[in-house]
């Protein structure tokens, strides 16, 4: 227990490091991805599903108190939850990180703008495709988490 401890104590920190390095801007927005957002998925398959959450948690809370809790607002508490279910698809081996892809489809097409884009929603259908690589090869696993967390962020913001 003590290496594990001392592990998401160096993977926050790392993670707080990667906060402060702009990837790029999200366009139309003043928002920018950063590498925290590439790299966080992976504290899942290192620390596990519950674990890699709380330390992507203690990464945020450490980036709010260095940059003062003034920033925080709905969209920045909004952005944290792709990445949570990024850490969960990453991590885990069962087929129930598929339902989250599904009810983005179901969402999506049920809303009337959403059936006039209906091809939109086959973006998320990548996940279902990657499902059956991602143990042989890591662009599949990593595909399905990135089309996965796109599924979540889309019906959020």
């Amino acid at each position: 227990m003590k290496s594990k401890l001392v592990f998401i104590v160096l993977f926050t920190v790392l993670g707080f490091g990667a906060l402060q390095v702009p990837v790029n801007e999200i366009v139309g927005s003043d928002a920018r991805f950063t590498l925290f957002d590439l790299l966080a998925p992976v504290s899942g398959a290192f620390l596990g599903t519950p674990l890699g959450i709380i330390s992507v948690f203690l990464m945020q809370i450490l980036n709010l108190a260095v940059h003062g809790f003034s920033s925080i607002d709905r969209a920045s508490i909004i952005r944290l939850f792709p990445i949570m279910f990024g850490i969960w698809f990453f991590a885990r081996k069962d087929r129930q990180v598929l339902i989250v892809p599904a009810l983005a489809i179901l969402a999506f097409n049920l809303h009337p703008e959403g059936r006039a884009a209906w091809f939109y929603s086959s973006f998320w259908l990548i996940p279902f495709l990657a499902w059956r690589f991602r143990d042989r090869f890591l662009i599949a696993k990593s595909l399905g988490t990135t089309f996965t967390m796109h599924s979540v962020g889309q019906y959020l913001l």
